[in-house]
């Protein structure tokens, strides 16, 4: 009793408000999603009330109040997704007109182009639908498609899988509009593209580009096979890691002038990166958390990351609820949390207070990415990928010199070569890990108790946690750290 009356009083700093707001709401939407349970938008209300008594509160009712309101906003927030939804699904089974705009970069796969639409409309409509639907378009009716592009198509209407509303298979192409003005990131996309693969080999070009920023369409099938076996799939995907290295080279460039300056060039490459390579969920993930990063920085505050997961995965299922159950952003939220938590249990555990060698700072990263990830990838892939860590541990240190010779590359005929010669150690790594018999077992995917095995990957992290006592808090301010702290 003394102890709930002392817990009860502990006063609760203000920034547990936000927080816990950002929690309440994926609960929110989770719960809408799921059980199906749905709320008019008069219910914000109620939410707005909550908002305010959290505010006026000090103690643990602040923490319990801003969950409840963000678990009202997001069974409010769902319906607006779910209507969508149910327009869509009246045009189950039938021949329709459908118009929507490209969104991701088109994939040739096969004999077929297979195409991401969004903001679609039926029948000609002037009514937009926010919901995606995933195209098969014949290639040989196929002209040049790009991203951003404004289609149109006639076929039947299929009932859609994953995160998609819709499909349609093999429908006949009825305009291509190009967009006004021309999306500029795309063509800088396309030029580097088409630079790299004149100056490299097919697979090495196409290994090459998946590094740089996730393109899978120029992996060929068996190469893209090969990695799957592998366990490899997370590396072709852009991250946090490249929105590092772009943070990393703003900081040396403009840091030099001031802080705000440091951030303003940050904030200007990140979304230039984001507008190049496409605002997938990991690169939304990514972009997110490097921007609350950031601004914490800006302004001197000890920010832990594992509150930036939660603003990001709140501020993405806003935008987007389907988000929440989107492979990319399982796969891309699983391995940064292992970076986050994982990571520092093992170095406090084989390093003490030591300094961690540079080995341990290359490898134990990918060692708990793979973790925290491998029981997704086992129900979603039905494949269990018993070399990947090795794998992973091997090439993920040659990832970012392999990156910065690809750039050159685009730029000079003569580190062609080079990187040539780089990528294909990559793939010689690659194809020998995929030629072990016994490096990847087969499952079925779709089996429910996959995620049993994160019972025992938890266990042994509670008992790292208890051998090492590793407390989970920002020991210090990134801007105090900085060369440039005290600048205007």
């Amino acid at each position: 009793m003394i102890k709930y009356r002392e817990i009860s009083r502990k006063k609760i700093h203000i920034s547990f408000l936000p927080l816990g707001l950002c929690v309440g709401f994926l609960a929110g939407v989770l719960l809408s999603m799921t059980l199906a349970w749905f709320l008019d938008w008069p219910w914000l209300f109620a939410a707005l009330a909550a908002i305010i008594i959290a505010a006026v509160l000090k103690g643990i009712g602040r923490i319990a109040f801003a969950l409840a309101a963000g678990v009202l906003c997001g069974i409010c927030r769902f319906p607006w997704q779910n209507a969508d939804l149910l327009q869509a699904q009246y045009y189950y089974g039938q021949n329709v007109v459908i118009s929507g705009t490209v969104a991701t970069a088109p994939e040739t796969k096969e004999k077929d182009l297979r195409v991401v639409i969004e903001a679609i409309s039926f029948n000609y409509s002037t009514t937009a639908l926010k919901s995606q639907v995933y195209l098969m378009i014949p290639a040989s009716q196929t002209v040049v498609i790009g991203r951003s592009d404004r289609i149109t198509v006639r076929g039947g209407f299929q009932e859609g899988f994953g995160n998609y509303a819709g499909f349609l298979y093999r429908p006949e192409l009825i305009s291509v509009q190009k967009p006004r003005p021309p999306d500029w990131s795309w063509q800088i996309r396309e030029w580097f593209g088409e630079t790299i693969h004149a100056r490299l080999a097919r697979d090495e070009a196409g290994l090459a580009l998946g590094y740089l920023y996730g393109d899978k369409a120029s992996l060929s099938d068996e190469l893209n096979e090969e990695i799957r076996t592998v366990g490899l799939s997370h590396l072709i995907v852009t991250s946090g890691f490249h929105l590092g290295l772009i943070v990393s080279f703003a900081r040396k460039v403009f840091g030099k002038i001031s802080r705000h300056f440091s951030l303003f060039g940050s904030f200007v490459l990140i979304l230039g990166f984001i507008a190049i390579t496409g605002f997938s969920a990991s690169m939304a993930r990514a972009g997110i958390m490097s921007m609350i990063t950031l601004s914490a920085w800006l302004v001197g505050r000890k920010l832990h990351p594992a509150r930036s997961i939660f603003y990001a995965a709140a501020i993405m299922v806003f935008v987007r609820p389907d988000f929440l159950t989107n492979l990319g952003s399982l796969l891309s939220f699983s391995a940064y949390s292992g970076i986050i938590f994982v990571v520092p249990l093992l170095n406090k555990y084989f390093y003490g207070s030591a300094p961690v060698s540079k080995i341990a700072v290359a490898f134990f990263p990918s060692i708990a990415a793979q973790l925290i990830c491998l029981p997704l990838n086992i129900y979603y892939f039905g494949r269990i990928p018993i070399t990947g860590i090795l794998a992973s541990m091997i090439i993920s240190p040659l990832i970012a010199p392999t990156m910065l010779l690809t750039v050159l590359a685009a730029f000079s005929p003569f580190c062609a070569s080079a990187t040539q010669l780089f990528l294909s150690l990559h793939l010689k790594i690659i194809h020998f890990f995929a030629g072990i018999p016994w490096g990847s077992v087969e499952t079925d995917a779709g089996n429910l108790q996959a995620f049993l095995l994160y019972l025992p990957i938890v266990a042994v992290l509670l008992y790292l946690f208890w051998c090492t006592g590793h407390r989970y808090r920002p020991r210090f301010s990134p801007l105090e750290k900085s060369p440039d702290y005290g600048k205007i």
